[in-house]
C-alpha cells in the first residue's frame, strides 16, 4: 500500500501544467532551433509525444494506489489542454490543426495515462516518479534526431471524383478549361481556412498553355500537359501554395508544414459521352504528402481534395446546365 504521508504528488491540474511544459518545452524547442525542423511532423509528434504527456502527468499526479483508471486519468487530460493551449499561445500552430490532429492524439494520451497508471504502482516514491518522468521525456530528443537522420517518406495518393451532368461533353468543355468567380464556399472544411478554388483561368486553349487556379491562399500556377478537345483536359502543377490559413486567437501564424508537406503534383479532367445527352465529368488529383502516419491524415488530406473537386465541378454543372 502506498504511504499516505508527505509529498505523494501533485494536484490533478498541476501535474498535467508540469507534463505539458516539460514534454511541449522539449518538443517544440527542438523544433523550432534545432536541425529536426524539417522533419517535425511524424510518428514522434503525432504519436510519441501525446502518449508521452498522458504517461509524465499520471505518474506526477497525487492519487491513491487503490483508486480506479477512470478517476485517475484527470492529469492526462490537463495535460493535453494545457499543451494546445501552449501551442497557441507559442504561435507553433492553430485551432484548425489541433482540432485535426485531436481523434489522434486523444486516444494516445488516454494510452499514455494508463500506462502511467500501471507505471506508478510499482513506484511509490516521488523522487523515482519524476527522474522516471525526466527519462521519459529525454526520449524525445533521440526520437526527433532519428527522424532527422531518416527524413519521412512521401507518400504520393491519387483522388477521384465523378458527377452527371444533364449537358452534352461539347457544352461541358466550355467550363472545364477556365471558370470565372466561383461562390463563395458553404463546405465547413473551407469555411474554417483550408484552401478553395476562387477563380480558374486559362491563358490559351491549346497544348502547353499556362494554366492558374486562383485559391484562397495565393495562385496555383498550372502547364497544360494533354488537351483533347471535349474529351480531356490534363495539367501539371507548378507550384502549390499554403494548403490553408491557420487561425489563433494569439495572433497570424505560417507554420511550416503548410507549405512543404502537401504538394500537389497534376490533375485532370475526362469527359465522356452518356446516352441523352449527357456527359460523366472525372476530376483526378495526384498529390505528394510528407506528414506521418500517413494512414490517418490521408484520411483529411483525401477529403479535402474530394472537397475542391466538388467544389469546381458543381459549379461546371450548374453552368453547363444552366447557360
Amino acid at each position: 500500500m502506498e504511504i499516505k504521508t508527505g509529498w505523494r504528488g501533485l494536484d490533478p491540474w498541476l501535474a498535467g501544467l508540469a507534463s505539458s511544459v516539460l514534454v511541449m518545452g522539449v518538443t517544440c524547442g527542438l523544433i523550432r532551433f534545432s536541425f529536426v525542423t524539417n522533419t517535425a511532423y511524424g510518428w514522434t509528434v503525432f504519436l510519441i509525444v501525446p502518449t508521452i504527456l498522458g504517461f509524465v502527468a499520471v505518474l506526477l499526479g497525487r492519487h491513491e494506489l487503490s483508486r480506479p483508471f477512470r478517476k485517475s486519468v484527470s492529469p492526462g487530460w490537463w495535460s493535453l489542454l494545457f499543451a494546445s493551449v501552449e501551442l497557441l499561445v507559442w504561435k507553433f500552430e492553430g485551432v484548425v490543426c489541433l482540432v485535426m490532429a485531436a481523434p489522434l492524439a486523444i486516444p494516445l494520451g488516454i494510452l499514455g495515462a494508463w500506462i502511467g497508471y500501471e507505471f506508478r504502482k510499482q513506484i511509490h516514491e516521488w523522487r523515482n516518479r519524476s527522474i522516471s518522468a525526466i527519462i521519459a521525456v529525454g526520449f524525445i530528443p533521440l526520437l526527433l534526431s532519428e527522424e532527422a537522420i531518416h527524413p519521412l517518406p512521401v507518400h504520393r495518393h491519387v483522388e477521384s471524383t465523378s458527377i452527371i451532368i444533364d449537358a452534352p461533353p461539347a457544352k461541358v468543355w466550355k467550363f472545364v478549361g477556365s471558370n470565372s468567380k466561383l461562390p463563395r464556399p458553404k463546405e465547413w472544411l473551407f469555411r474554417a481556412g483550408i484552401a478553395y478554388p476562387i477563380e480558374v483561368l486559362l491563358e490559351a486553349p491549346k497544348l502547353g498553355a499556362g494554366r492558374v487556379c486562383r485559391l484562397s491562399t495565393g495562385d496555383m500556377s498550372e502547364r497544360v500537359v494533354e488537351w483533347e478537345r471535349g474529351k480531356r483536359l490534363a495539367f501539371s502543377v507548378l507550384h502549390t501554395p499554403e494548403s490553408m490559413k491557420e487561425s489563433n486567437p494569439f495572433g497570424e501564424i505560417h507554420p511550416a508544414h503548410l507549405s512543404d508537406t502537401f504538394v500537389c503534383e497534376r490533375g485532370e479532367f475526362d469527359l465522356k459521352p452518356l446516352p441523352g445527352g449527357r456527359t460523366l465529368l472525372t476530376g483526378t488529383s495526384w498529390y505528394s504528402s510528407s506528414i506521418s502516419p500517413d494512414a490517418y491524415w490521408v484520411l483529411w488530406t483525401d477529403s479535402i481534395v474530394e472537397a475542391v473537386h466538388n467544389r469546381v465541378m458543381n459549379e461546371i454543372k450548374r453552368r453547363a446546365e444552366t447557360q
